[in-house]
């Protein structure tokens, strides 16, 4: 006799098929077989990206799914998001295929999502990874893509958010892991949003300093219209802004002396043009900068001495850089993003 799966089954003699038959053996290899079509899911619904579709109502026109005839089927859809792919549902029957979106472009999508945008400069684009102007490409498991992870895209559309984050938005140079993604996976993990879906919208660009960001400046009107844009179509409730900047105001002492006033007038401006008067705005304390580090301390007693409503401080401070002295490393900005969602879990997860 021998064993598989610890069970005894028939001599060596008897076929799979014949061992098959009996009822223990056959229970315990369907159940095993089961797992495996489950996980097979599971990974299918982590990583894939797209739309679940149903029966009733029409889709959208922009929206470029599989012809309706390559099913079998004619009728008419309606759809909701759902992350895995699109799913096909025929009437009657119950019968489904599966259709991968390509790119995982999900156009204007509409449903409620709590939205938190990401601006600043370089460490806040992501640069976690990159060296001699490449980047690894190596994502931690805090900064997986999930189907409940949603990015605003530099043409104004929903995808399924992954490492680069910036990738469209700080042109012209090489992004990496970013604060962001290990930020929205906590946040997700942590049951406290609202609608269980969080939209990021990418706004930083490396290199600019705060008088790149006032009011009537490019950036400014881009970070406006962008939060405006994620917004329209019931697309839900801008929760925080995360700001991360100050590096290149390190360079002269003037621009360092004088921060403080700037960072105020922006976070008062963009309350105001957003029309959220109590919008919550989480800074990040300077780890590093292109300056002095009588320059750099000048702007972390700045940004640590901002005493205004629903305006907290993380400090990254400490926390591990590149070889260039400048820019977070993967898991420091890994860190920095899981900082960041506790800081808004403890003060802001109530506020509406």
């Amino acid at each position: 006799m021998t064993s598989f799966w610890g069970l005894s089954t028939a001599p060596k003699t008897t076929s799979f098929q014949s061992a098959l038959n009996r009822p223990i053996f056959r229970k315990k290899f369907i159940c095993e077989v089961g797992k495996e079509k489950k996980k097979r899911r599971e990974r299918k619904r982590e990583e894939g990206e797209g739309r679940e579709i149903w029966l009733g109502g029409r889709l959208p026109d922009d929206h470029r799914l599989p012809s309706v005839a390559s099913t079998g089927h004619r009728t008419r859809w309606s759809e909701r998001y759902w992350g895995g792919g699109a799913e096909l549902v025929a009437p009657g029957d119950g019968d489904r295929c599966w259709c991968q979106r390509a790119g995982g472009v999900l156009g204007r999508n509409n449903t409620a999502k709590d939205i938190f945008i990401l601006a600043g400069q370089s460490n806040m684009a992501g640069r976690g990874g990159v060296n001699h102007g490449k980047w690894d490409g190596n994502i931690p498991p805090e900064c997986k893509p999930k189907r409940s992870i949603l990015r605003f895209t530099a043409n104004l559309d929903w995808e399924v958010a992954r490492e680069p984050l910036h990738v469209d938005i700080d042109i012209g140079k090489v992004c990496g892991v970013g604060p962001g993604m290990a930020f929205a996976n906590e946040i997700i993990r942590s049951h406290r949003s609202r609608t269980g879906i969080i939209g990021l919208v990418p706004c930083a660009v490396g290199g600019t300093s705060i008088n790149k960001w006032g009011k009537g400046s490019r950036l400014y009107d881009q970070l406006v219209k962008r939060a405006n844009e994620a917004l329209k179509d019931g697309g839900g409730t801008i929760r925080a802004i995360l700001w991360f900047q100050g590096e290149s105001d390190t360079v002269n002492k003037d621009d360092a002396e004088t921060y403080k006033g700037k960072m105020v007038m922006l976070i008062e401006d963009l309350r105001l043009d957003l029309n959220l008067p109590s919008l919550p705005f989480i800074q990040v304390v300077l780890a590093s900068g292109e300056g002095t580090i009588t320059n750099i301390e000048m702007v972390r007693k700045a940004q640590m001495g901002i005493k205004m409503k629903n305006v907290k401080c993380v400090d990254a401070k400490g926390l591990p850089l590149n070889a260039d002295n400048l820019h977070l490393t993967t898991m420091s900005e890994v860190k920095l993003g899981l900082k960041l969602a506790y800081a808004f879990l403890l003060s802001f997860s109530h506020f509406h």
